[in-house]
């Protein structure tokens, strides 16, 4: 894992940020790379104690997305088709996008143990909208050290549940709008979740946390909608110019007037 500032250094300036080139920032990124965001709408929330016991309700709209990267994906960006990846192939496997819309309804219990120690979990009904996953995604470009010619290969699942609603507009301009609206509470496509978490005052200046948030799953029955890339390979040998210019229907592109 790596920091933003760790991702982006100070140019020799010291004016800009630019990114970070060194090959021991490269080595520590490992195998994949991942760039995830997350958006949460709070529809509802309730909450009331009860002496030592603080009970919650709540009603989310969340939204993540992350993006897979492979293990060369950023010496790609920064060294192009050349330097070190001259010769070997650039592995782009893992990457992708994973896209996961649903409503999360949340019931809460925190106790305060004593006046040092609080203790609470928080179980999670979750009602899923919409899913998009790359599976098994394999993409490569190898350049020859003798003729520069590219070789890309490769191939990808794809995995999905209610996206046909953004994706064919013939069946979004046909879809009933309340759909949507009934997909945040019907739970056709049902989950469970769970946050435990502690917290411990040792010292008015020192205070232990520890937590796991987000354990559950989602099970995709409805709009189910899978599709694969067949593995392929191809050759790019560049481009003939002479070819081009002495081609009649190309020399309105090479040939300038003065």
């Amino acid at each position: 894992i790596a920091a933003i500032n760790e991702v982006f250094v100070p140019n020799s300036n010291g004016d800009s940020l630019i990114l970070n080139s060194s090959e021991s920032f490269f080595n520590r990124m490992g195998n994949k790379t991942y760039v995830g965001a997350e958006l949460t709408n709070q529809i509802f929330a309730f909450g009331f104690k009860v002496k030592q016991n603080y009970f919650t309700l709540d009603i989310s709209n969340r939204l993540s997305s992350e993006i897979g990267l492979g293990s060369d994906f950023l010496k790609f960006l920064v060294q192009g088709n050349g330097g070190d990846l001259v010769g070997s192939r650039a592995s782009f496997d893992g990457i992708g996008a994973s896209l996961l819309s649903y409503v999360e309804y949340g019931l809460g219990y925190t106790r305060e143990v004593n006046d040092k120690l609080s203790v609470g979990g928080r179980l999670k009904f979750l009602s899923g909208i919409a899913n998009l996953k790359g599976t098994n995604t394999k993409i490569g470009i190898t350049t020859d050290a003798s003729d520069y010619s590219l070789t890309i290969d490769g191939q990808a699942d794809i995995k999905s549940s209610n996206t046909a609603i953004f994706t064919d507009s013939a069946y979004a301009s046909s879809m009933d709008p309340m759909r949507i609206a009934k997909m945040a509470y019907n739970f056709s496509n049902f989950g469970m979740g769970l946050d435990l978490g502690a917290t411990y005052k040792y010292t008015d200046n020192i205070i232990f946390k520890a937590s796991i948030i987000d354990l559950g799953f989602i099970k995709w029955d409805q709009g189910i909608a899978n599709y694969q890339v067949q593995p392929f390979n191809y050759k790019f040998s560049g481009i003939n110019l002479n070819d081009v210019i002495n081609n009649k229907d190309s020399k309105k592109i090479v040939d300038f007037k003065g």
